[in-house]
């Protein structure tokens, strides 16, 4: 049986703590630090981390912002959708370069996990913590 061991606490969130934005086609729902005004219900704001739980109706698109201080990271759940106007893979996961990132849904809806954060020596395979 395998066992993970984490030195960190585990802060669970449930659904119906992370509020949500509705705008042009999409569902932002926050799970840390604030997107449009809307503050996710865990504070990870000395690490910078900005946290969010997208849902994309299909062909819609959305452009999301990666500042040059941070490491980003996009983990995409969809099919034939576009990243930056580049054919992305299904259930896939991608780093990301700084500046306004666009996703766009193919004809089915998108869902996906965006992450920023300040660069940190704390490293889990290979992603920041």
């Amino acid at each position: 049986m395998s066992k993970i061991i984490n030195k960190y606490k585990a802060q669970p969130v449930m659904e119906g703590e992370m509020k949500s934005v509705y705008e042009n086609g999409s569902e932002v729902k926050v799970i840390a630090g604030v997107y449009n005004d809307i503050v996710g219900p865990i504070d990870k704001s000395d690490r910078g981390i900005t946290m969010l739980h997208v849902l994309l109706e299909a062909h819609k698109e959305i452009v999301l912002k990666r500042e040059s201080d941070k490491q980003g990271f996009i983990f995409l759940f969809g099919r034939s959708d576009t990243l930056n106007g580049d054919q992305i893979n299904t259930i896939t996961a991608y780093t990301l370069s700084d500046g306004n990132i666009r996703i766009k849904a193919g004809g089915e809806a998108l869902r996906f996990i965006f992450q920023k954060a300040y660069q940190s020596k704390n490293q889990l395979h290979g992603m920041d913590l």
